[in-house]
């Protein structure tokens, strides 16, 4: 981070005095001056210039500082006297250089230095320069630094609430499956056992060692789903009571881990009907079957999650009628290779 700032300055500042200390060169023309005195003049030329490096690496170090104290107080009391510090010794400097090695009579004195020179007045300019362009690149790294901090509460906020939907797998349909696996067995239907075990088993799979991601692909979303509910529907013996539809140039899209089955899960009996669509840029999911229980709750949850992941961009609306619920969550269509993934 210093190079970046403080080498471009450096050479800015050795050109700049390098162009200043090359005036004098004129002079040997004149015969005002040697080649000696000319070699000191550019040393002082540059001495000079690259005294606003060390302002601008104290200023560096001292704004950070003053963005902690997070005081106006301070910050108006500090810089006021510091302007005219610096150009005292700025001057002094440069005045003091001139009277040792090029035998000149400059006056030191802090009201000749600061009342009888212009220069005085173009180190104040040039302070309140590298103070503005120090304050804008503070500053900007602050918002940069909230920025991440943000997005990683947002991040760590939408983990947990993905591991608290894992977590909130309903226990009655292992026992449910458990049983219809027992009972198929008992009365010597072992296809129909087999059936079962193999649907679970690929359930299982999925919920286990499925993407720990917080946006997966949509036909992984779908095959655990679909695994979940092949496995209710072997468990009822009511086969083919579920349906989706999605177009094939959807699949890829991502989506949220666990929010199309949490919904499903938690709300849905077996005659769930999932119908997903693009309109304009939209990833639309309708969700419409018969409800299982209070599902207040969960939709709640749901637009919890979305909200703090899209913003405004997502919305989740529920309509009942009759015992039918039907369910509609608007979320941005992204793929990976669009994220850069």
């Amino acid at each position: 981070m210093r190079q970046k700032y403080f080498v471009p300055l450096l050479w800015i500042l050795t050109v700049v005095g390098i162009i200043s200390g090359l005036q004098s060169f004129f002079f040997i023309y004149r015969g005002e001056k040697n080649i000696s005195e000319f070699l000191l003049s550019l040393f002082i030329s540059l001495v000079y210039s690259w005294y606003y490096l060390g302002l601008s690496a104290f200023l560096y170090y001292i704004i950070p500082l003053q963005f902690q104290e997070n005081s106006s107080r301070y910050v108006k009391l500090f810089h006021l006297p510091a302007l005219f510090v610096n150009a005292l010794l700025h001057q002094s400097l440069l005045g003091f250089m001139q009277n040792t090695l090029l035998g000149a009579s400059v006056d030191l004195s802090p009201s000749g230095i600061l009342l009888k020179t212009t220069n005085a007045w173009i180190d104040g300019f040039v302070y309140l320069i590298f103070l503005l362009v120090m304050y804008s690149l503070e500053y900007k790294k602050n918002v940069l630094e909230q920025a991440m901090k943000i997005s990683e509460a947002q991040m760590n906020l939408s983990k947990s609430v993905l591991s608290e939907m894992r977590n909130r797998l309903h226990p009655d349909f292992f026992f449910y499956s458990l049983n219809s696996i027992q009972s198929a067995v008992q009365q010597d239907k072992f296809r129909e056992a087999d059936k079962i075990m193999s649907s679970l088993s690929t359930f299982l799979r999925g919920t286990v060692y499925g993407s720990q991601d917080v946006e997966v692909e949509l036909h992984e979303e779908l095959s655990l789903l679909e695994s979940y509910l092949e496995t209710r529907a072997l468990c009822s013996g009511s086969q083919g009571v579920y349906s989706i539809s999605c177009p094939v140039e959807l699949k890829d899209a991502l989506i949220l881990n666990r929010q199309i089955f949490s919904l499903a899960e938690d709300i849905f009996r077996d005659d769930l009907k999932l119908m997903i669509r693009n309109d304009g840029g939209i990833l639309v999911t309708e969700m419409t079957g018969k409800v299982a229980c209070d599902y207040t709750a969960t939709i709640t949850l749901v637009k919890k999650y979305l909200q703090e992941y899209y913003g405004s961009r997502s919305d989740v609306a529920a309509v009942e009628n009759e015992g039918v619920l039907r369910i509609e969550m608007r979320l941005p269509l992204n793929f990976k290779n669009q994220l850069g993934v």
